[in-house]
């Protein structure tokens, strides 16, 4: 057991403080000494050795000196509404911040990070790197096809609809392009640590994989999450963040954020814009960007705007998607027909 003595958490604080109050001085902004206190606080803490498990606790107790006004804020609910909001902010008119777009993820169980603060968890045997990712998926879930004589694919689907619902934990992204991160060659060829950016966490891929192996793919793209203030706004653990309300309401159709869902609008009798083809079916609007919202290579292509960006992920979203927008205008239709006075909410 390693017992950490007052006077040696006490130096580690003043030490801490100090480090902090450098980057004010430097007139950073606050993004920038958020940043900056990825590198600061984990190595300031290792140089001291602290545990892990004591580390991660040691800055829960900890305020960030002269951001209050940075921290995340309660919703004030003036009018109680018979809707919910866009962005989830006063559905529960004591707890205002409940379930509200962009707000951190409650965590069940304490966070397990190597260093206790945001560095990727390690094996518990002697500190060695976790299993391949890409190994483990293929001996866990080999390409066996096994069909399942009670559910559909619908079943598949709605569950992906469900959590597309309720969380979405946006990448880190380039500050130099507002883009996603590369962390793979463009030929799916492994690059080396340094060259990659600090948010990458790639998975390597075997040279025998049974598919990617086909298309000399050695490494999978994958960054790290966005972090965010703990609601008690104390630094700590790195927390992630939902971009999307947490409720069950159908964001994924009408968006977590009020300029999105104005945007979806055809501000006519309460219904969603819509393209039709020629033969009179309503499809989602396409995109403004497609190559930027989708993997395209021309503005022409096919790529659906929605209350969700990964409504383009593959044709089975879309078609649920599609399926939702379709009802929601028709029982527009039907409300509009009964009630004229409801107008167009």
């Amino acid at each position: 057991m390693i017992v950490v003595q007052p006077s040696h958490i006490q130096l580690v604080t003043a030490t801490l403080l100090g480090r902090w109050t450098h980057t004010v001085q430097e007139r950073l902004s606050f993004d920038q000494r958020s940043n900056a206190l990825e590198i600061i606080f984990p190595s300031s803490l290792l140089s001291f050795r602290l545990p892990p498990s004591l580390a991660g606790n040691f800055l829960s107790n900890m305020n960030i000196p002269g951001q209050t006004s940075s921290c995340p804020a309660m919703p004030r609910c003036r009018n109680v509404s018979r809707f919910r909001s866009i962005d989830g902010a006063c559905n529960n008119n004591i707890f205002t911040d409940w379930g509200l777009t962009n707000t951190a993820l409650r965590r069940l169980i304490a966070a397990s990070y190597s260093d206790g603060v945001s560095e990727p968890r390690v094996s518990v045997v002697e500190g060695r790197a976790l299993p391949n990712a890409r190994v483990l998926s293929t001996i866990l879930y080999p390409e066996k096809d096994v069909p399942d004589e009670v559910n559909t694919l619908a079943v598949m689907q709605f569950g992906q609809l469900i959590s597309h619902d309720t969380a979405l934990s946006p990448d880190q992204q380039s500050l130099m392009t507002n883009s996603t991160l590369k962390c793979c060659g463009e030929n799916g060829e492994v690059i080396t640590s340094s060259d990659a950016n600090e948010a990458c966490i790639s998975i390597d891929v075997p040279v025998n994989d049974s598919f990617y192996s086909q298309f000399n793919v050695r490494c999978l793209n994958v960054v790290r999450s966005m972090t965010t203030l703990n609601k008690k706004c104390r630094l700590g653990p790195a927390e992630q963040f939902s971009a999307v309300t947490h409720f069950l309401d159908a964001s994924f159709v009408y968006g977590s954020e009020q300029l999105l869902a104005d945007s979806l609008r055809l501000r006519q009798g309460g219904l969603l814009k819509t393209q039709k083809t020629k033969d009179g079916r309503h499809f989602m609007p396409n995109s403004k960007e497609p190559t930027k919202d989708c993997d395209v290579d021309s503005d022409d292509s096919v790529c659906y705007e929605a209350g969700d960006g990964r409504v383009n992920q593959h044709p089975g979203v879309a078609i649920i998607h599609t399926l939702f927008l379709r009802e929601h205008n028709r029982i527009a239709g039907i409300l509009q027909g009964l009630n004229i006075s409801l107008g167009r909410r």
